[in-house]
Formats: structure tokens, C-alpha cells, sequence
């Protein structure tokens, strides 16, 4: 399967959140689609159906427990597809990357620190 190099899921619950985050995300080349899925079965869904996007990214508060098994899906389908989480508390974010998530932002970050965040998880990924 190929990666779409352009395109960025979003699994988030909260719509104004997702809305603000689409917006971030779409300022960040080289992504120019995002698509919002509603819930882990349509994020692997969607996985599952071709082509890979170049970054997903969760809401731990929606995912709860599963957060870890979700992401690890997301490796075994899609490998050069970079994950990033949304994590509601510091302890959360340490466990998570402690657990192994490439990367873990803590919800109410600043937004130039997310950009950081997502460009720097994005190039480590770049696909040559």
C-alpha cells in the first residue's frame, strides 16, 4: 500500500477541537486533506481500505485504555503511517511514551509547539 504523503486522519471527539486541529494542520506542508473518522473501528477501517495517510491522529480521552492497542493497529496496518496522540494530563503523555507512542502532546499545548511537534514527527517519517 502507498502513503498518501498529503493527508492527515483525525479520531477526536470533541468537534471544535477537531475543526481547530484540521485547520493547524491543513498550514503544514505537505499535508493538504484531512478527514475526521469518528471512532477506532473507522480509523482501522479506513486503514484497512488502500492507501495510508501520513499521520493519524488520536484523542486519548476518547480511546481511554485502548489508546496503546489502537496505535499499535495503526503500526501493524500501516508502518510508515506516524501517530500522534492527544493526551489529557502530563502523567498520561509520560506513561503513553513510555508505552512506546512516537509521540505524545499534551491538550492545551501551544499551537507553534504542536506545528513543532507534528513537522518534526512528519520528517522523521519522510518517505524517500
Amino acid at each position: 500500500m502507498s502513503v498518501m504523503e498529503d493527508t492527515a486522519f483525525l479520531m477526536i471527539t470533541s468537534r471544535e477541537l477537531a475543526m481547530g486541529l484540521a485547520a493547524l494542520l491543513l498550514s503544514i506542508p505537505p499535508l493538504r486533506h484531512v478527514e475526521r473518522l469518528k471512532g477506532p473501528e473507522a480509523v482501522l477501517e479506513r486503514l484497512n481500505k488502500g492507501r495510508q495517510p501520513a499521520l493519524v491522529v488520536l484523542d486519548s480521552d476518547t480511546l481511554g485504555l485502548a489508546t496503546m492497542a489502537i496505535v499499535q493497529s495503526v503500526r501493524d496496518i500501516s508502518p510508515e503511517t506516524r501517530t500522534i496522540v492527544l493526551s489529557d494530563s502530563v502523567a498520561e503523555s509520560r506513561q503513553l511514551t513510555s508505552d512506546g507512542v512516537e509521540s505524545v502532546v499534551v491538550k492545551g499545548m501551544g499551537a507553534s509547539s504542536l506545528v513543532d511537534a507534528i513537522e518534526s514527527l512528519l520528517s522523521d517519517g519522510a518517505i524517500p
